[in-house]
């Protein structure tokens, strides 16, 4: 029975999950994604997300499903996953997983379920729904691609987004960009909203001298391993978009809103089956400091400030490998 870790070599994931099972003293295999036929029934995998250099917006959705015929023939193995290849795609879609959510009545964003694939289609929805404020998001995207968080107000209205416009393509970019002319965010907006988009409510988020921030918690089989805030100066957190970690402590919360927010990351991944590991996006809410689900990332798991130092959600992954080996 062997250990194997299914990705892409010379990745962060790849180098660090190898330099912790090493420093475990733990023999581990590697298959790159696109060899996972050799997998055998005895093996225990792991199964990281596909590498792409492709930027372009449209091309997420036929990216992803390449992925999602790879989860389904991984499925059918006879394999120990670490996680579940169908947990993985439950994860993956957003709006899927913003459905398990709300059905297990965990508080998180509102989102339109009905199809909104213009922005004059979006403006009219806001209204009616009385919204003003969204986020607009690929369904299967992630690391920010794509995502944009549009605002009105009357005759005012503003855009951020991190992607530029080329003709009719958005390419993403590693830089969030601020739009107030009426014509330019209706162009880019209509370009977006022709991919398979979700839309939820842009709920202002808790701020920390004047950032706003969320937090990104990986959580492993049933407890919470590791939190880093990400501060941001605009609605977007991601790191790779030049914002700024910081360490949990830092924000001197309430012992009674930690407890609210290791109860509700928890809860949330009680509602996915097959699903041991996953790294949550968890906000606050402004003035009130409530947890809220964002989403959830089946593979988001890749912290540097963990990979950097002492590696423990690499390392705490292996351990579980081991013990399913051995049961």
């Amino acid at each position: 029975m062997k250990i194997l870790l299914l990705g892409k070599s010379d990745t962060k994931r790849t180098i660090y999950f190898r330099k912790a099972a090493t420093e475990l003293n733990v023999n581990l295999d590697f298959c790159e994604l696109e060899d996972y036929k050799k997998i055998s029934t005895n093996d225990i995998v792991k199964i990281d997300p596909p590498v792409s250099e492709n930027s372009q917006i449209n091309e997420i959705e036929s990216l992803n499903k390449n992925y999602y015929k790879i989860l389904d023939e991984l499925q059918k193995k006879d394999c120990k996953f670490l996680n579940a290849p169908n947990a993985i795609k439950a994860a993956l879609d957003k709006k899927l997983s913003k459905k398990i959510i709300q059905k297990n009545k965990i508080h998180t964003p509102f989102f339109f379920e009905e199809p909104v694939f213009s922005f004059d289609k979006l403006n009219e929805l806001m209204t009616h729904k009385n919204i003003f404020s969204v986020f607009i998001k690929p369904n299967f995207g992630s690391g920010a691609s794509g995502v944009a968080a549009y605002r009105f107000f009357k005759n005012k209205h503003v855009l951020f987004h991190s992607s530029k416009l080329f003709e009719k393509t958005l390419i993403n970019t590693k830089r969030i960009y601020k739009i107030e002319n009426y014509s330019e965010i209706k162009k880019i907006t209509d370009v977006l909203l022709k991919q398979n988009c979700i839309i939820e409510e842009w709920i202002p988020k808790a701020s920390f001298n004047d950032y706003s921030y969320d937090l990104r918690c990986v959580c492993q089989f049933g407890k919470l391993d590791f939190i880093l805030v990400r501060l941001s100066k605009s609605p977007m957190t991601n790191l790779h978009l030049n914002n700024k970690p910081l360490d949990f402590d830092e924000l001197n919360l309430s012992a009674g809103i930690k407890q609210k927010i290791y109860d509700i990351c928890e809860k949330t991944m009680k509602s996915f089956e097959n699903l041991n590991y996953a790294g949550l996006d968890i906000g606050l809410t402004q003035n009130t400091n409530e947890p809220f689900v964002i989403e959830i990332n089946g593979q988001g798991d890749l912290i540097y400030k963990d990979i950097f130092n002492e590696n423990i959600i690499y390392k705490n992954q292996i351990r579980e490998m081991i013990k399913y080996g051995n049961s």
